[in-house]
């Protein structure tokens, strides 16, 4: 995976998590991730606390909030966030990179594309995720 799309796959996670309500697009606990990238997979685990989840369970204006305070702790500023029923989009400017990714969550599982743009150079990563138990 290029350096570019492994940043943007790190911001990415650190804009997904949970809150505690019975609507959750994702739920807390340890997730197993897979990227793809240009047919190279990759595999690692996270803990989704509940702070952090803000930015996949909220309403738009509440969740590009969260998002907005994770990113701004990277020098990353947030160009669109959108949340449409189980389905998060988001475009954000970091690093000189552009990313846009669109996930889509299913409580215990979500699968989405992340794409980045930095210097002309373009990649396309695919991002499955499940919920394999608590923290």
């Amino acid at each position: 995976m290029s350096r570019v799309a492994g940043f943007a796959l790190l911001i990415c996670v650190a804009l997904m998590g949970s809150t505690a309500h019975a609507a959750d697009r994702m739920q807390p606990g340890q997730w197993a991730f897979t990227t793809t990238t240009d047919g190279v997979s990759r595999s690692f685990k996270q803990c989704v606390n509940a702070e952090e989840a803000l930015s996949a369970n909220g309403d738009t204006k509440t969740a590009r909030a969260a998002a907005e305070k994770k990113a701004g702790a990277s020098s990353c500023v947030i160009k669109a966030y959108d949340v449409n029923g189980a389905t998060v989009t988001y475009t954000i400017e970091c690093r000189g990179s552009l990313i846009e990714s669109t996930q889509t969550y299913h409580g215990d599982s979500s699968e989405g594309i992340l794409k980045s743009t930095r210097a002309g150079k373009k990649a396309t990563t695919a991002v499955k995720g499940r919920r394999i138990g608590a923290c």
